[in-house]
């Protein structure tokens, strides 16, 4: 018997959410902070900030502006020394509660976001085959390969990172060249992945979080 494939058409975005489907972004805010709303009502700066944490401002302005997620030892530091808990600091978004969805067989399953298909990863891999082609340019929809991706990156990044570093340095002056260089990359990456962006993106389903209950639960013998 042959083996079938998914390759399903969709209207719209909105059909997806109307299906219970999600696109999973790499790229997306899953964890949203009110940083610099409490420091501004307890009267600090990202440098005191810095100061009473031991963290560097570099890591505090990363968090800050979504391009990292705080881990354990930063959330734990900052609610600390602001005498406020963590959930008063840091809020998941439901892009958080979503986890890649499957078919019976176990597929994952994409999204074309070109022509708007449902596929699986063995259509997506006979599409990539094909074409060669894993992203494209939303302005001009230009599509590229994966190591047309990486030639148009490195080019961009050399062309404006020096800009980019003096830029920074005006705000970090106390960062080091090597961290500026860091963090400028960074910047300009996310910059790039604004305008070239993935074909084919993983879809997700949502999650339904329960509370367990605090009270001890004997295990049955």
């Amino acid at each position: 018997m042959k083996e079938t494939h998914t390759k399903e058409s969709i209207n719209s975005l909105e059909e997806l959410k109307q299906r219970g489907l999600y696109i999973i972004d790499e790229d997306e805010v899953t964890v949203e902070n009110h940083i610099m709303e409490k420091l501004q009502e307890k009267g600090l700066l990202v440098s005191d900030l810095a100061k009473l944490t031991g963290l560097s401002r570099q890591n505090i302005n990363a968090v800050v502006k979504n391009k990292m997620k705080p881990g354990v030892d930063f959330a734990l530091k900052v609610s600390y020394v602001l005498g406020l808990t963590v959930e008063e600091l840091f809020t998941l978004t439901d892009n958080a509660w979503v986890k890649p969805y499957k078919q019976e067989r176990d597929a994952t399953l994409y999204l074309d976001t070109v022509n708007l298909e449902i596929i699986d990863n063995t259509v997506k891999k006979e599409a990539i085959s094909k074409t060669g082609h894993e992203y494209y340019n939303k302005e001009t929809n230009k599509f590229l390969t994966r190591e047309e991706h990486t030639d148009l990156l490195k080019a961009f990044l050399d062309k404006e990172t020096p800009a980019k570093i003096e830029e920074l340095k005006e705000e970090n002056s106390d960062l080091t060249t090597t961290k500026l260089m860091s963090l400028a990359k960074e910047e300009l990456r996310n910059e790039f992945n604004n305008t070239y962006t993935r074909i084919y993106k993983k879809l997700g389903e949502r999650i339904q979080p329960y509370v367990i209950n605090s009270k001890k639960v004997g295990s049955k013998s």
